[in-house]
């Protein structure tokens, strides 16, 4: 007292044990200044000791419980006192449900999980509606009661809009409260395949200082040219913008010379490097510009 949880039992001690049929819920009288229509629920197991239920509370007050005299009989037909306990009112709360005052956030998000986070102002359950139309209807709850509710999801559908409400209850069975609803979307399966060389690498437009290196790959990747005049391919031209279709102009070679080079790519994911086999090719000479010499 005072309380919030219906019904509000009171106990009814007789003297002796009387005969049920002459005590009904109906000479229970309830007064006080609790709103509500107001009902009594009487049970025993003794025909001694009673117990008065009292549901029907819909405004704060109090709950007063008499008994008049003569409403039951014992067994010789005698009449009973009216009770005189000074134990007999309530102070009825009108149970409020628990109140969100944070949240619901959708976090760390994935293809296939979530999580929902949310924060309640007293304990209270932790329970998410989830689904891919708006009001969701799946449910899915934690165990025990808290303030700050962490949920998670599992088993969704990558690259789908979800909508997701929370919905919690009191310790006292007061609620639901029921949230807005969030809508969120899963990312698309994470690319976890390195990329494919299809066509290439080969040397073209070779000059006595200049060749090109073609090449085409399965998905757009960034494109690496290894090269030297030596199997070590100790020299390196990089270009971070990702293609299918890779072109790339190697200058400043020398005339004359095998070069050695292969080619490598990352995609978007990361996924990679992919690497060529190697190949060899050889500049041009230098032009002859020497004159002729007559002898």
């Amino acid at each position: 007292d005072p309380t919030g949880i219906a019904p509000i039992v009171f106990t009814v001690v007789f003297s002796e044990a009387i005969n049920p049929a002459t005590f009904t819920n109906a000479d229970v009288v309830i007064t006080g200044t609790a709103g509500g229509t107001k009902t009594v629920a009487l049970s025993t197991a003794d025909n001694i000791t009673w117990t008065a239920s009292v549901t029907g509370m819909t405004s704060n007050g109090t709950v007063i419980a008499d008994i008049m005299a003569d409403v039951a009989q014992d067994a010789a037909g005698n009449g009973n006192a009216a009770s005189t306990s000074s134990d007999n009112t309530v102070t009825w709360d009108v149970p409020v449900p628990p109140v969100i005052i944070a949240g619901p956030y959708v976090k760390e998000i994935t293809d296939t999980t979530a999580v929902v986070e949310w924060e309640t102002n007293e304990l209270a359950t932790s329970c998410v509606l989830f689904g891919v139309t708006a009001p969701p209807t799946v449910l899915f709850c934690l165990p025990d009661y808290r303030t700050e509710h962490s949920v998670p999801l599992t088993g969704l559908t990558p690259d789908t809009d979800y909508y997701i409400q929370v919905t919690t209850t009191d310790t006292a069975g007061t609620g639901p409260t029921l949230s807005g609803t969030v809508p969120f979307h899963t990312l698309p399966t994470p690319d976890l395949e390195p990329p494919i060389i299809l066509e290439g690498p080969v040397v073209t437009s070779i000059t006595r200082n200049s060749a090109v290196v073609v090449w085409t790959t399965n998905e757009p990747t960034d494109s690496t040219v290894h090269y030297g005049p030596t199997i070590q391919r100790t020299l390196t031209v990089f270009e971070s913008e990702r293609s299918v279709s890779h072109e790339i102009l190697l200058t400043g070679l020398s005339p004359t010379t095998f070069y050695y080079l292969n080619v490598s790519g990352v995609d978007a994911a990361g996924n990679g490097p992919v690497v060529s086999g190697m190949v060899s090719f050889m500049t041009l000479s230098a032009p002859d510009t020497v004159l002729p010499v007559i002898t």
